[in-house]
């Protein structure tokens, strides 16, 4: 299990499947931040190396798929929206 990938503004509390998903038995997608300015950039990396470190039931690593984060959202009020990773 993942200590990291908190996510401001998610109403699901940052549920697993928002994070990261199995797409079979030897993948895994993921969201990844590459915006150092991000609040979230700090706690996705650390949950990037995490996910390299877990392996298959045979020990092998994991095929990791990273999908882009979205920019922030914000309401009138300046809080953070939830935003889903956009899938293409």
């Amino acid at each position: 299990m993942a200590e990291h990938g908190h996510l401001a503004g998610d109403d699901t509390d940052s549920h697993v499947d928002t994070l990261a998903r199995f797409c079979d038995e030897c993948t895994i997608c993921y969201v990844s931040c590459d915006d150092p300015q991000d609040e979230h950039y700090a706690d996705l990396k650390a949950m990037e190396k995490e996910l390299q470190n877990f392996r298959t039931k045979s020990g092998e690593p994991y095929r990791l798929v990273p999908l882009p984060w979205p920019k922030a959202k914000y309401n009138e009020d300046g809080t953070r929206l939830p935003a889903p990773t956009p899938i293409s």
